[in-house]
């Protein structure tokens, strides 16, 4: 319903005839009923909350005081401040892993296992990891690969990841794939399997917001 429009006319009010005056008052009351009933919906105005504010939901830009970006998107603010356009913005991050390298599981998750929170979404198209070899296990015969995944060590439902393998004695290596994170969801890098035996890791990702 559209917002009402148009001035009420006071001067049948005050001066007029009767009648003219009642059509007028007729007018109000119908232009009001129609202020009231356009609460919430489009074209209209919101409603207040509790503490007499607007309640989140029908912001279409959150303030960064209560806990949004005070812009549309990450985006749309490094736009903004002209550091980069949309889909440009490039940020490195480094993960470490010491020690033998083990499978991540339920009891070493804390040290085979790194999560990350994404509040913008973003995508990742490759990754590189560095295995320290001093020290590695001698016995080791296979490979060592540690994912960049959607999901945690479990794997559960259906996990998108780029893997990297560094057979036993490589010191490096490097994948392409494309992993998608959305905002609000969480980045995982585990140690996936460990029978190439390496000493401590280092992975780099490039991600794109």
């Amino acid at each position: 319903m559209a917002f009402p429009t148009g001035n009420i006319p006071t001067v049948n009010l005050e001066t007029g005839e009767p009648a003219d005056a009642q059509a007028d008052l007729l007018n109000l009351i119908q232009q009001f009923n129609a202020l009231i009933d356009i609460r919430c919906d489009a074209d209209g105005y919101p409603p207040l909350d509790s503490g007499i504010k607007i309640p989140l939901s029908y912001l279409h830009v959150i303030p960064i005081e209560l806990g949004g970006t005070g812009v549309g998107s990450l985006a749309a603010l490094l736009e903004l401040l002209g550091i980069a356009t949309a889909g440009e913005y490039s940020h490195a991050m480094t993960f470490r892993f010491a020690g033998i390298l083990e499978a991540a599981t339920a009891g070493n998750a804390s040290r085979m296992q790194r999560k990350v929170y994404c509040a913008a979404a973003l995508t990742i198209g490759e990754g590189q990891v560095n295995g320290g070899t001093e020290g590695m296990d001698p016995d080791a015969t296979g490979d060592t690969v540690i994912y960049i995944s959607d999901t945690d060590y479990a794997q559960a439902g259906t996990p998108s990841y780029i893997a990297l393998t560094l057979a036993h004695g490589a010191a490096h290596a490097r994948a392409t794939g494309s992993l998608s994170i959305e905002a609000g969801g969480y980045l995982y890098v585990f140690v996936q399997q460990a029978t190439g035996g390496h000493q401590g890791a280092e992975v780099q990702i490039n991600a794109i917001y």
